[in-house]
């Protein structure tokens, strides 16, 4: 238990003994009667010797420490890093790796959620980020939303695999970093230009500990990473990605407007509820890539929590792992019935 709740407990404890030691001198147990006077001539002492004894007891604490101001410091130093808990301790890392980085902070929140809002200035090799933020949802997992200045007609996905080995051997030559991820785009030739690129490859497989998904949807990129290290591998990650985007001639791709499931509204590219019906954007569960219109004939809903997925993804998934990719409800007899409709 952190100590400063174990000090926090104690007191609680104290100031409960203290009044039940009042009630039990206060209570005349043969007459059956209670002596209110005892009991407050009880509590006045105690409001009167109990901080008497404190402030003796502090002042003697610090007479002593005082001959040595390296101990009483690194006191209070102890003190304030008990208040301070691990998501904030993370958050102050980040903040830290963006300065060094050349970022400037706009605003940090230090809530429930602790995050950092930041950008890069326009002479900076990161400003083609229009704003980014890093929440921290817990102490193993961070979540880095980016918005970049220019749009691109990209849906762009990296999943890491479930159950890969980490090790990746001593072989000289250096694996593909299709090992590690899965890969889904709708523009096929994308990632496989950036699996040629031997900078971009080693980069993700160093961080296939670390980065458990990255979307890239038009000019919105999403990561979740593990490790608050990772950050400045990140960007640096994506602005490789970008230089990619710059080389590619996208005039051939056609683009498809996103419409709800339900109610046939348009999602503008950083909607996640419809305006009309507060459905949720319709996205595969699996590759985490957006679903079109006209994919509504490949696309299935799990019977647990209606979770939209391309049923060749879900099938794919459910083979691995036979739970549900969202509410994680085992669909090991449906998974049967959803092949034989396939095939069929």
């Amino acid at each position: 238990m952190n100590r400063y709740y174990l000090k926090r407990l104690l007191s609680a404890v104290f100031i409960i003994a203290i009044i039940v030691g009042g009630v039990f001198i206060s209570y005349d147990i043969v007459g059956n009667t209670f002596r209110f006077y005892y009991f407050l001539f009880y509590v006045v002492g105690c409001i009167i010797i109990i901080p008497t004894l404190l402030r003796i007891y502090w002042y003697i604490k610090l007479k002593r420490e005082t001959r040595k101001p390296s101990k009483l410091t690194e006191v209070y130093i102890d003190h304030a890093k008990e208040l301070v808990t691990d998501k904030e301790k993370i958050l102050t890392k980040i903040v830290s790796t963006i300065r060094e980085l050349g970022g400037e902070i706009i605003e940090k929140y230090l809530d429930q959620v602790p995050r950092v809002i930041f950008y890069f200035p326009n002479e900076h090799k990161y400003n083609f980020f229009h704003r980014t933020t890093v929440k921290v949802l817990s102490v193993n997992e961070l979540v880095i939303d980016t918005m970049m200045k220019a749009d691109y007609p990209l849906a762009f996905s990296i999943k890491r695999k479930r159950g890969m080995k980490s090790d990746t051997g001593d072989d000289v030559d250096l694996p593909s970093s299709s090992e590690f991820y899965i890969f889904h785009s709708n523009h096929h030739s994308f990632y496989e230009t950036l699996l040629e690129k031997e900078e971009i490859n080693k980069m993700l497989i160093d961080m296939k500990e670390d980065l458990k998904q990255f979307t890239l949807n038009r000019k919105f990129a999403e990561a979740r990473i593990r490790n608050s290290e990772k950050v400045s591998t990140y960007l640096e990650l994506l602005a490789k990605l970008y230089e990619e985007l710059l080389l590619k001639d996208f005039d051939d791709l056609e683009v498809e407007e996103i419409l709800c499931y339900q109610c046939d509204s348009v999602f503008e590219a950083n909607e996640e509820t419809c305006n009309q019906c507060d459905a949720h954007r319709p996205t595969c569960k699996v590759c985490l890539l957006d679903l079109k219109p006209s994919e509504k004939n490949i696309v299935v809903k799990t019977p647990c929590c209606e979770t939209y997925a391309h049923k060749k993804h879900l099938i794919t998934w459910l083979e691995l792992n036979s739970k549900c990719p969202n509410c994680k409800t085992d669909l090991f007899l449906w998974l049967r019935g959803l092949k034989q409709n396939n095939q069929g």
